[in-house]
């Protein structure tokens, strides 16, 4: 069978896994002996690997604490001792990324300061604290798709603007969405602390509680910052520990989307879009699969493949947005593309979450292609009635 994909370009991505699971790995974990014990304890846990090539240090933060330069990253779990902040300079100074988890966060941030080595403020993860906590509001969610949508479609609006100059109009009204929107958040924010900072005077809520929520917070936080900070070897981290998967999956579907959203974009030539956005969501399969332990042999690439190029709507969910609104309908197809991707993507990270493996993948990416379709013909159904 023809598939609308380039296999080469899977064969690299599954060479890129291969190479993934072989890479060296090397993270000194730096205990601070005033940290909680629980927090040292799920630390030294989730820094443990048994695979052969990640080596993992153990060291107490003390007097006799060494920085090794050709670490990957620095782990430091942190007390109220004030070598956290020199130490965690020292290690940024020599190239190490440095990551302190803690139940102690301003504790942390106010020793650090006075000892004039402040820690940079996404570097610190520790739990929600419950002052600061809050119910997403609709307001936030609406927001929320509002800034992202527009963001794809000023991405890829700008992108072929020299294309098609009327897309620079686009992308003018897309980016003052998209401010908008955030300016919305940013107000929503401010008004939270304010609201948080008010309570925070008569409470003393550090340490913070560690219990299951709280450590499963730390563990999407901890991975989260291990994608950011160690990008070039984020799979390999994936592959030797487990708390890294979730937000490598998350990343890769984000920037999917997005790519997908710019691609939908502009329609130069009829039926173009259909290989680069196949390709695009091919990979990012691949990759949520490879992020949960289970890398494609190259034997099963056409199998991907056809279940992606059978299973995924977005191109046909861009194709009745487009019939919605005849002339100008086209605008949608970008906001489609980005969240048809998104949602197939989220489907499939909650499959492998559960247990899931490549044999029920076909069926998963399935069903949430009809369930779009499905959403897309009632809109339809709407906007014929109106």
């Amino acid at each position: 069978m023809q598939l609308p994909v380039d296999v080469k370009a899977l064969m690299d991505e599954a060479h890129h896994g291969e190479e993934a699971r072989a890479c060296e790995l090397a993270v000194s974990v730096y205990l601070d002996p005033t940290a909680p014990a629980d927090v040292t304890a799920y630390v030294r846990s989730a820094f443990s690997s048994d695979r052969p090539n990640a080596r993992i240090t153990i060291a107490y933060l003390d007097d006799d604490y060494v920085i090794h330069p050709s670490d990957d990253m620095a782990v430091i779990v942190a007390g109220a001792s004030d070598e956290v902040g020199p130490a965690a300079r020292q290690m940024r100074d020599a190239g190490v990324p440095v990551m302190v988890v803690t139940t102690l966060p301003v504790c942390v941030d106010d020793i650090a300061r006075a000892a004039d080595a402040p820690i940079p403020e996404g570097d610190i993860v520790a739990p929600e604290n419950p002052l600061f906590a809050h119910e997403r509001s609709t307001g936030d969610v609406l927001s929320d798709v509002c800034a992202g949508a527009a963001g794809a479609v000023c991405a890829g609006a700008q992108a072929f603007s020299d294309v098609v100059p009327v897309l620079g109009k686009v992308a003018e009204a897309a980016g003052a969405l998209k401010e908008a929107a955030q300016r919305t958040q940013e107000q929503q924010a401010y008004e939270r602390v304010r609201a948080a900072e008010a309570r925070v005077a008569a409470a003393e809520a550090e340490p913070l509680a560690f219990d299951e929520a709280a450590r499963d917070q730390v563990a999407e936080r901890m991975g989260a910052w291990v994608v950011a900070a160690c990008r070039s070897k984020k799979l390999a981290f994936a592959y030797a520990f487990s708390f890294v998967r979730r937000p490598l999956a998350r990343d890769a579907v984000t920037t999917t989307s997005l790519q997908n959203a710019a691609v939908g974009l502009v329609p130069l030539i009829p039926g173009a879009d259909l290989p680069l956005m196949t390709l695009n969501q091919a990979k990012m399969v691949m990759q949520i699969a490879a992020a949960y332990g289970q890398p494609l042999g190259r034997e099963r690439i056409p199998e991907v493949a056809a279940i992606v190029a059978n299973g995924f709507g977005c191109r046909a969910l861009a194709r009745k947005a487009v019939a919605l609104v005849p002339g100008i309908g086209w605008v949608a197809r970008p906001s489609i593309a980005y969240a048809g991707t998104a949602a197939v993507g989220c489907a499939i990270i909650e499959y492998f979450e559960g247990g899931g493996n490549l044999t029920g993948l076909a069926h998963v990416v399935e069903e949430s292609a009809r369930a779009g379709a499905a959403a897309m013909d009632k809109v339809k159904g709407a906007v014929a009635s109106a």
